[in-house]
């Protein structure tokens, strides 16, 4: 899982706090933070892209680069609760 916004620090927050859920739930994966910026380089790699509440307005031209990925916002109230059970429970739900 990849997480792109503008800057970078609430996100890199969110996602250390969803990779703690992750990793004592057991689950083998990564959740990485990374500057909008470099969606190009860092979007390949990923299973599921999300966005950060902030840079929704990325959303559409990222499904476009992606079309074959799942793409999606980050919920507000998860993210500004930076709830890593939640925000896992969201990731859990665009995977299936």
């Amino acid at each position: 899982v990849r997480i792109f916004c503008s800057a970078g620090a609430s996100t890199s927050l969110f996602a250390s706090t969803v990779q703690k859920v992750m990793d004592a739930k057991g689950f083998d994966g990564e959740i990485k933070a990374y500057s909008a910026s470099t969606i190009n380089e860092n979007g390949v790699s990923a299973d599921v892209i999300l966005i950060g509440p902030q840079s929704r307005f990325l959303e559409p031209n990222v499904k476009k680069m992606f079309p074959d990925k799942k793409v999606a916002v980050v919920p507000p109230q998860i993210f500004g609760a930076m709830n890593g059970e939640k925000g896992l429970e969201y990731i859990l739900s665009l995977i299936g």
